[in-house]
């Protein structure tokens, strides 16, 4: 979680990560003390860098098509602020769009931090449509992926997770191979295998 503080010391709710819809609740409002501030001169963006690949395709990447459209390179920006990039898909990801990794500065090294200028996307909660189908032409090109000929049937394993997994997967695991399911596990696969074995998928 983190909380965006105008100038004027007003949070910015709608950017400011937070469990619950009450700004006074937020937990910015029981901290103390700050930790000590790192100063940001220059133009910053909040990039996000979510450290789950649906996010990051359906709700970070199509935020760089509205950058484009309106004539603004990435890169023009000094710094990009987000997570640190715990997932070497991310990486991909922001290699296929130009992102330099390299002015990107992390929530988790920096817990304080003032910017003499910060663009960000407000929170919405429909789709970019037309964001999403910029991000699908332009990783399918750059992967040179141009047909898809689903025949095989897949399932997503949960094994390496603590969370929502199947109690009894080990009889599961028997009864998928059964009727020829392929078991995956996608945080093992690159993002070109990934983008390959779901659309070779029909079940």
């Amino acid at each position: 979680p983190h909380a965006l503080i105008s100038s004027d010391d007003r949070i910015i709710f709608s950017e400011s990560a937070a469990y619950g819809m009450n700004p006074n609740e937020h937990w910015i409002f029981r901290k103390f003390k700050l930790p000590k501030t790192l100063r940001l001169n220059g133009n910053s963006f909040m990039l996000g860098c979510i450290p789950n690949i649906w996010h990051l395709l359906m709700e970070e990447i199509p935020k760089l098509y509205r950058l484009q459209k309106a004539e603004i390179d990435i890169n023009k920006f000094d710094y990009l602020i987000g997570r640190n990039l715990s997932l070497p898909q991310q990486r991909e990801v922001y290699q296929i769009f130009n992102i330099n990794v390299s002015k990107i500065v992390t929530f988790e090294e920096y817990k304080h931090i003032e910017f003499e200028k910060l663009t960000f996307f407000s929170p919405y909660y429909t789709p970019d449509i037309d964001g999403i189908k910029w991000m699908k032409k332009k990783i399918l090109a750059y992967y040179n992926i141009k047909k898809f000929d689903p025949k095989k049937r897949l399932f997503i394993s949960r094994e390496n997770y603590n969370t929502k997994n199947i109690v009894n997967f080990t009889v599961i695991k028997n009864v998928l191979k059964k009727y020829n399911f392929n078991i995956i596990q996608p945080e093992n696969l690159t993002l070109k295998q990934q983008i390959i074995a779901f659309s070779e998928a029909d079940f």
